[in-house]
Order: structure tokens, then sequence, then C-alpha cells
């Protein structure tokens, strides 16, 4: 059974253009503050930064549609694999600023744990993608949302719980760190995105 629908194509608002060109300017700018702050300080906390300032430049730029089913799978399935990214990433950043280069073997070891949540939900929601499943019917598609907001949820709380005890510790003097406007605007830039990637999931 097919359904004609007749569509009339219509111009943007003038305001939903300059939200747009606003966001994606704002996304240039996190891209250029990355690259900027890798270029002066290559190590574990400049790289994660790096990787923290991609991702929300990937969120904030318009990424154009096309009239082709390829390039929609293969968009929201950047899109998903960019959500799942964003807490692990997030966290690992947290666990190294402000001054951590390197890593032991045995700290190695352990870090790599926080990314076993990670595979999985990636393989499934790309197989949720491929397959066309439909997301208000779907039971496996249901699954996979419950289980990533969870992982997220922890992640991102775990995160914040590191950070809160390093700018307590008197002993850190995070405080006094020359890098601790970047982590702050950082960190208010980071609320919306984690909340809306909740909600998305």
């Amino acid at each position: 059974e097919f359904v004609l629908i007749d569509i009339e194509p219509q111009r943007p608002s003038r305001q939903r253009m300059i939200r747009s060109y606003t966001l994606s300017i704002a996304g240039i700018a996190f891209l250029l503050m990355g690259w900027f702050v890798l270029a002066k300080r290559d190590d574990l906390v400049t790289r994660y930064f790096y990787w923290l300032c991609v991702l929300f430049a990937f969120f904030l730029m318009d990424i154009p549609d096309w009239p082709s089913e390829s390039w929609m799978t293969v968009k929201e399935m950047t899109r998903d694999l960019a959500h799942l990214l964003l807490p692990v990433v997030f966290l690992r950043f947290l666990l190294y600023f402000p001054t951590r280069s390197h890593l032991t073997n045995d700290n190695s070891r352990k870090h790599r744990l926080l990314w076993v949540p990670f595979w999985p939900l990636v393989i499934a929601s790309f197989y949720a993608q491929v397959a066309k499943l439909d997301p208000s019917t779907s039971i496996t598609v249901a699954t996979i949302q419950g289980i990533s907001t969870l992982y997220m949820v922890i992640w991102c709380i775990a995160g914040l719980a590191v950070f809160g005890k390093k700018a307590i510790s008197k002993s850190r003097g995070i405080a006094h760190h020359k890098m601790r406007s970047v982590l702050m605007g950082l960190l208010f830039g980071i609320l919306p995105f984690l909340i809306g990637n909740i909600m998305y999931m």
C-alpha cells in the first residue's frame, strides 16, 4: 500500500539560517582551539582535549543532507559513533587533567577497560542502522538505547566526580593551573551535550 503526499519545499527562515551559521562558527572555533592547544603541548591531556573539541565541533556544525539513502545511513552511524565516544573521551580527559603525560603499563591496561562498553554498543548501533530497525517498535533498538544511556550517565558522572575530587584537593592546586579557564569552559560547554545525548539515546 502506498500513500502519496505532496511536499512543498520551503526556504529556511532567516532566524534558522543565522542559528545554523552561528553554531557552525562555534564548531570551527572548537576545532581551532583543539588544534592550537595540541600544537602547544602534545601529551595525554591535550590529545583527549583535542578529541573533545572535535566531538563538540561535529555536534555543532550542520552536516548537509543529500538525497541518498547510503549517505543518510552513514551520517546516522557517524552520529551514533560520536554520541558513544563522548562519555569515554570525557572521562579519560578528566582522569589525566591537568598534568599526566604518560601511563604506566598497569594503568594503561586498566584505562583500556573503559572502552569495553563502547565497542559492543557501536557494533549493535551500526547493526540497527544497516538493518533499518524501527526505533518506535524494535525491542533491540530500545535495549541498545537503554544500555547506551546507562553507560553515558555512569561514565559522565564518574568524570565529574574525578574532576570534583581534584578541584577540592589542595595538593593539586588545580584552581591555579594555567589551563583552568580552558577546562571550565569545556565543562560548561559539555553539559548541554551530555544532557542532549542522554535525551537523544
